[in-house]
């Protein structure tokens, strides 16, 4: 099993998720969605999910193209046990 070491930094109201290996991904979240995006300049990611009580149903997305295209990736969901 591999174990990612991270960190969440706040600034500003942005919350930024640092994984080792310098990857690093902004965060926001609103009433019922949360977003992780990053913009490096060989590959822009990003995870899109709506979040319930009960579950959380998201996508990760990946853009070769600067983000003006997006291809999904696959769907994540936790839910609740």
């Amino acid at each position: 099993m591999k174990i990612l070491k991270y960190a969440l930094i706040a600034v500003a109201g942005l919350v930024v998720l640092a994984v080792a290996g310098a990857v690093v991904f902004a965060m926001t979240f609103d009433d019922s969605q949360w977003v992780l995006s990053r913009e490096d300049p060989d590959m822009f990611q990003r995870f899109i999910a709506d979040m319930g009580p009960q579950r959380i149903a998201g996508r990760w997305e990946a853009s070769e193209d600067h983000g003006n295209t997006w291809r999904k990736d696959f769907d994540l969901i936790f839910e609740r046990a």
